[in-house]
C-alpha cells in the first residue's frame, strides 16, 4: 500500500515582464505568483544554439521579482517560466520575448547615413 499526501492546489501565473527589454538593458523585472520561483533564460543571438544564461529569482510576497543580466543585444531572446511547490513540469508556465532595437521611450532606433537635423 502506498500513501500519498495530497497538497493544496495552487494556480501558478505565467511571469509577466514589466521592465522594457531594450538594447543595453541590464535588469529584467516583473510580476508573478507570490513566493514562486521565476526562471529567466537569456539566449544571446549569434552565440550558438543553447548558449545563454539562466537565473532563478524568488518572487516576493507582493508578487514582484527582479534580476540583473548581461547587457541585452538586439535579437536576444528572453524566456521566463515559474514554479511553485517544487519543480514539476506540469506546474511550469512561461513565455518568451525577443529584444528589439528601441530606446526607453519606445521609439525605434534606425541607422542613417548623412546628417540628421531636427524639424
Amino acid at each position: 500500500m502506498t500513501e500519498v499526501e495530497i497538497g493544496e492546489a495552487k494556480d501558478i501565473l505565467a511571469p509577466i515582464i514589466t521592465s522594457g527589454l531594450y538594447k543595453g538593458s541590464t535588469k529584467i523585472s516583473g510580476k508573478a505568483t507570490p513566493k514562486a520561483t521565476v526562471f529567466v533564460s537569456v539566449f544571446h543571438k549569434n552565440e550558438g544554439d543553447g548558449a545563454g544564461t539562466v537565473v532563478n529569482v524568488r518572487v516576493d510576497d507582493g508578487g514582484s521579482w527582479e534580476t540583473g543580466v548581461l547587457a541585452l543585444k538586439v535579437g536576444d531572446t528572453v524566456r521566463t517560466s515559474s514554479s511553485l511547490g517544487g519543480v514539476d513540469a506540469l506546474q511550469s508556465v512561461g513565455s518568451h520575448f525577443v529584444v528589439k532595437a528601441t530606446n526607453a521611450s519606445g521609439t525605434k532606433i534606425t541607422k542613417t547615413k548623412g546628417t540628421v537635423l531636427p524639424k
